[in-house]
């Protein structure tokens, strides 16, 4: 409750405010906002997060002295929780133990158990087991890996580098992901695959090592541009291991739906790993395509059609790897959808299109995740708006986790305004203004932090924050 409270200050203009609007505008009463505000200034004082108060005696709470960004509040906030303390521990001090780490907290075995069954009860969503007698981890050892990527994701936010192994041989182990990928042109992916790789290197040096997976042999085998030996030298590993490390990060390349331009030389190279050999995802998604024209009635574009069946591709591979669920980022940043009557309608045919194809034999690994992958499969057609020609544009860089599932959204609405131009962000471009998931950043330039919940909640206000920006640009 005080984190939605410092989030609604913080995205306010330099000003004084009275608790009443700002009580409204995070839907508590008076009372409840007065008293958590008082709770939440004192925290930041004795913290010292802040050096001055908030709070304006008898008249209400000033933002013109607060200086703390919302991710490093976030990060406060969870160095103080239990949980966080304990999933960094077993990433970053697995000799630690069980009974260290208690006295460490002075905390008993039955309070740490009560106190991590949210956590418990999350990883278990995705076959993942918490050993705490031998203080790990167990399961799927990417999905370990991805676990551990979103938990300092979101709780660093780049704030600082949080892993004992250097940054820079983090990024020797990064090289591949962005190798003739979109992701190279994205500045937030390079951060992410930054962190996923320091949480890689951690793992190998503990020994825990990536298994290879059968199922990516229609990707890998007898491919020469996927060359499975190379950690070999690089990072001294067997044979075996470098085959399995090298195998995860060209699986992980081809796990989200990251393609957002129907052009990029990067589409069609995805779709030739795809069809090199027959495969149960490309069959789908083949299957799928035809589903949609006969069908669903919905054309599109050849260049957009190539794009929705290679970023379904994507999502269809990890559910086709890991055989049901896997941590993903959607998952932890987004509450669920109110789904409208048009929106169920289409899933329950789509439901029975993927029911009756998932009864043939090829497509088996595929059952368990029946239920997660009509909600991708509907996600996958929803349409694509035509961008108008814009004149004396605002331009607008975008710093955002690039993942369809999430920006679908914001993508579609910022099309819609004409007199925007929008791209993810690259730090060497110069923008008007900057829409970004980060609250910390060194711009001279309007930024407006975007919350993948409350944004879309009040795209109003981003409309409203454009249009003054452009209005001012063009003066």
């Amino acid at each position: 409750m005080k984190f939605r409270i410092f989030k609604n200050l913080a995205g306010q203009t330099t000003g004084i405010y009275p608790y009443r609007d700002l009580a409204a505008q995070t839907q508590l009463s008076y009372q409840q906002y007065y008293k958590l505000l008082q709770e939440l200034d004192h925290d930041l004082l004795e913290s010292g997060l802040i050096k001055t108060s908030l709070i304006v005696p008898n008249t209400g709470i000033s933002t013109e002295k607060l200086a703390l960004s919302i991710d490093e509040y976030r990060l406060h906030l969870l160095k103080s929780s239990l949980s966080f303390q304990f999933m960094q521990a077993l990433l970053l001090k697995p000799t630690l133990g069980l009974e260290n780490f208690l006295q460490q907290n002075y905390i008993s075995r039955a309070t740490i158990s009560r106190r991590m069954q949210p956590m418990i009860k999350y990883l278990a969503k995705y076959q993942l087991k918490i050993n705490f007698q031998k203080f790990r981890i167990e399961g799927n050892e990417i999905a370990i890996r991805l676990a551990f990527f979103y938990f300092f994701w979101l709780g660093y936010r780049n704030l600082f580098w949080p892993f004992d192994v250097a940054k820079e041989k983090a990024s020797t182990y990064g090289e591949l992901f962005l190798q003739d990928s979109p992701l190279s042109r994205d500045f937030v992916s390079r951060l992410e695959t930054s962190i996923y790789s320091g949480v890689a290197l951690t793992r190998m040096l503990q020994q825990r090592f990536a298994e290879y997976e059968p199922a990516l042999d229609f990707m890998l085998e007898d491919n020469p541009e996927c060359d499975l030996c190379a950690f070999e030298n690089t990072f001294d590993l067997s044979p075996e291991h470098s085959k399995g490390e090298l195998a995860s990060i060209y699986f992980l390349m081809n796990f989200i739906p990251i393609y957002e331009d129907p052009a990029d030389p990067a589409l069609e190279k995805s779709i030739q790993t795809f069809t090199r050999k027959t495969n149960p995802v490309w069959d789908l998604v083949e299957s799928f395509r035809c589903f949609v024209i006969d069908e669903l009635h919905v054309h599109m574009e050849t260049g957009t059609k190539k794009m929705m069946m290679a970023n379904l591709a994507n999502i269809i591979l990890a559910f086709y790897v890991f055989r049901g669920p896997f941590p993903n980022l959607p998952a932890l940043v987004k509450y669920p959808e109110v789904k409208s009557a048009e929106t169920l309608q289409l899933e329950q045919k789509i439901k029975q299109f993927l029911n009756s194809l998932l009864k043939r034999e090829e497509f088996s690994a595929l059952r368990p995740s029946e239920k997660y992958l009509v909600q991708i499969l509907r996600s996958g057609i929803s349409p694509f708006y035509y961008q108008m020609t814009k004149e004396h544009p605002l331009k607008v860089g975008v710093m955002v986790e690039s993942n369809q599932l999430l920006v679908k959204r914001l993508w579609d609405f910022l099309a819609d305004i004409s007199f925007v131009e929008t791209e993810l962000y690259h730090s060497e471009t110069t923008y008007d203004f900057l829409i970004t998931t980060f609250s910390q950043t060194a711009m001279e330039i309007p930024v407006y932090y975007w919350d993948f919940n409350v944004g879309y909640q009040n795209l109003s206000s981003l409309y409203v924050a454009l249009r003054k920006t452009y209005i001012e640009k063009n003066r």
